[in-house]
Parts: structure tokens; sequence; C-alpha cells
């Protein structure tokens, strides 16, 4: 009994070494990088864009951003971990 204990203890930190194990990877992917910098537009200005602000092509055409939180999530994590790239 004491040993499934132990276990069930370690059980969050062996999940989390494995999560963190499969998500190092190089972030090449452009996906990536947009979401990093709407996430960077909506904590610099405070609110979520109704144009597209980041294209050149497509500048200030309607744009819904569904994905709003999690780019501001993101780019929060991104500038804790590396606050001299952002």
């Amino acid at each position: 009994m004491s040993d499934r204990r132990s276990l069930l203890r370690w059980l969050p930190l062996a999940a989390l070494i494995v999560v963190a194990a499969f998500a190092l990877r190089r972030l090449d992917d452009f996906d990536t990088w947009w979401h990093l910098a709407s996430g960077r537009w909506i904590a610099q200005h405070h609110a979520v864009p109704y144009t597209d602000v980041l294209s050149f092509t497509a500048r200030n055409n309607e744009w819904v951003n569904l994905q709003w939180l999690y780019d501001l999530l993101l780019y929060a994590i991104y500038s804790l971990a590396a606050p001299t790239a952002s």
C-alpha cells in the first residue's frame, strides 16, 4: 500500500517530464511565430484586433482571431522563458 502511495505521489512529476520531453523541438513552424506575434500585439495593445494587423498583403481586412487566448498565453510563456527575445 505504501508503494502505491509513493508511486501516486511521483506520478504528476513523471507525467510532466514525459510531456516536456515530447515538447522539446525547434520552433520552426510559421504558425507558432504568427501566434507569438499575435499574442505580443494583444499584450501591447490590451485588445483583440478585429482587423488583420500582422499581414502585409491583407492588412486591415476583417479578422476574427478565435485563438486570441492561446496567442496571449503562448506569448506570456515565451516572454517568461526568454525575456531578452521579446
